[in-house]
This record gives structure tokens, sequence and C-alpha cells, in this order.
């Protein structure tokens, strides 16, 4: 586990548990893309690591580009994270909120991944089948890789399942001692 993800997670859950209190989840996920959009800019990244900047000046910066789209406690969380330096951990925190919330939504992200276009209502029989299967809601996002030959490739956090022809080939000749 790296030393950001450790840092960001107390950040990342106490968000989270004012956000489910408050039960506004959407609101602080949209208003946590929008610091992660602006802290991770090249100009404004390249102001945080730049000791001649102070905490204040980046925050007001920060502020000033996110309008008024930030409610106040979005804002102390602003001034909280520029006190401690850590500004630049708002795309891990941003990460780990979203992990909460799909966790608490009982929402699975996943990715599949096949050689041709799937259609709508293949999409569809797949979603319910792992919607069975994991007994949570699917959120599916599909891409084509002509590469994988055949097939698909599944990914959802840590479960990878490999379908695809380029995946059975390569196993194979593992087995074979081919490659």
């Amino acid at each position: 586990m790296s030393v950001e993800y450790k840092v960001s997670r107390p950040y990342a859950r106490a968000i989270f548990e004012l956000a489910f209190e408050q039960n506004n989840m959407q609101a602080w996920s949209e208003m946590l893309k929008s610091a992660e959009l602006i802290v991770t800019n090249e100009v404004v990244h390249s102001m945080l690591k730049n000791p001649a900047y102070g905490s204040g000046e980046t925050v007001q910066m920060i502020l000033d580009i996110a309008g008024e789209s930030f409610t106040p406690e979005c804002q102390n969380l602003m001034h909280t994270l520029a006190h401690f330096k850590r500004l630049l951990l708002m795309p891990q925190i941003c990460e780990q909120f979203e992990a909460f919330r799909a966790e608490a939504e009982k929402i699975v992200d996943v990715k599949l991944t096949s050689a041709f276009p799937v259609s709508e209502q293949d999409q569809e029989r797949f979603r319910q089948s792992l919607k069975k299967k994991l007994q949570r809601d699917i959120a599916l996002e599909c891409q084509e890789d002509p590469s994988i030959l055949a097939g698909a490739v599944i990914r959802s956090g840590d479960l990878l399942i490999d379908g695809s022809l380029r995946g059975k080939l390569a196993k194979l000749g593992d087995a074979m001692g081919v490659f």
C-alpha cells in the first residue's frame, strides 16, 4: 500500500461519512472530481509543488477557479489539505471516496474488453448475469481491443477473467514452453 494511499484514506473516509450523513454523495463526488481536475492541472500542480507559494495563496487560487461550486464544507477541506500540504493527494482522495461510495451504493465497476462491439442486448444480459452472481448493481464500461482476437476480458477491481483467444494462446504457449 503506497504512502499516498495511507495518508489520503482518512480524508476520504471522513468526507464519505459527512456526505453519507448529509445524503449528498453525488454533490461531493462532483466537487471532489472538480478539485482533482484543478489540482492536476499542469500550472496549478507546479504551483503546489513550488515552496515559494504559501498554502493560503494556493488554496485561494483553487477556490477562485472553482467559483461557487464548492460548498463551505468543501472549501474547509481545501483549506485543511493546503494547511497540511496535502492538496496533491486529491486524486487519491477522490478515488477512495468513489470506492467508499460504490461500496455503500452496492455498485461494482466492471470493464468488458472484447475484440468486437458488444450489442446493447448482450451488455444487458451480461450486466444482469453479473448482478445476480455478485448481488450488486453493475456499472459496465465496454471497450474494443482487436488485439485480443476473440472472446473477452473482464476486469473489476482485483478480479480479472481473461476469456480472450490471445489469453488462451498465451496460456497454451506457457504450458508448452514455446513463448
